[in-house]
């Protein structure tokens, strides 16, 4: 864009190390396409949570967003080791929302910048609306996937649980970002994890997926 102005597509993504396994679970695959900032090359990298906006709204932007990311994932992370854990991260995040940088090139921040962006994101993960999220969260990882290794059923158990809680989200909340957020990069596991269950549990579970993940439901329609 000139004047080392940038515009960019930035991907997020994370994963948890499931109990007992070398296996890691995808706790985020995101693609943020609302990203403009200014950097000249080997400028520092500095942010300071009490100073989001900065000298250069431009500049400013790129920490901004970085450190933003850095605590819903940590704030995620959390979440799924402990139930509310992450909800100190989670307010940081939304100082950042809160104070960020302003401009004509930047967006992704308020609420008017489209459906599916930070301001979203965050507004969904503090909103008490969606309190049974981060219960989701924890019940699909610290009470399914951590318990696969001692008890498959019990583990499937809990991901069904953490099913029937984003359920009543989508239900009171329908087409939610953070429903949406929690299942990108999931399909395939789940799919593994119900094809080997019980065929009442599958159907249970299929019946939840094609509604909540739409745009996975054909790879939910195999779990037959």
């Amino acid at each position: 864009m000139g004047d080392n102005i940038y515009k960019a597509s930035l991907t997020i993504q994370a994963s948890r190390p499931i109990y007992n396994s070398a296996y890691e679970s995808t706790l985020i695959n995101f693609i943020d396409n609302d990203l403009s900032f200014r950097y000249v090359e080997f400028q520092p990298i500095e942010f300071n949570e009490n100073r989001v906006q900065g000298n250069d709204p431009m500049v400013a932007n790129l920490t901004a967003v970085m450190a933003y990311y850095v605590n819903i994932i940590l704030g995620l992370d959390s979440d799924s080791f402990t139930a509310r854990g992450g909800d100190v991260f989670f307010q940081k995040a939304q100082n950042i929302v809160n104070n960020a940088p302003e401009g004509s090139n930047i967006s992704g921040w308020k609420t008017f910048d489209g459906v599916r962006n930070r301001y979203r994101l965050i507004e969904n993960l503090m909103d008490v609306r969606f309190n049974l999220v981060h219960d989701a969260i924890y019940s699909y990882y610290r009470k399914g996937l951590d318990q696969f290794y001692d008890n498959e059923e019990i583990g499937r158990s809990g991901i069904l649980a953490a099913l029937n809680f984003l359920t009543v989200v989508n239900k009171d909340n329908p087409n939610s970002m953070v429903v949406q957020f929690f299942f990108q990069g999931k399909s395939n596991e789940l799919v593994k994890v119900f094809s080997m269950a019980k065929q009442d549990l599958k159907v249970q579970a299929r019946d939840m997926l094609v509604k909540l993940d739409i745009a996975s439901t054909s790879e939910y329609k195999d779990l037959k």
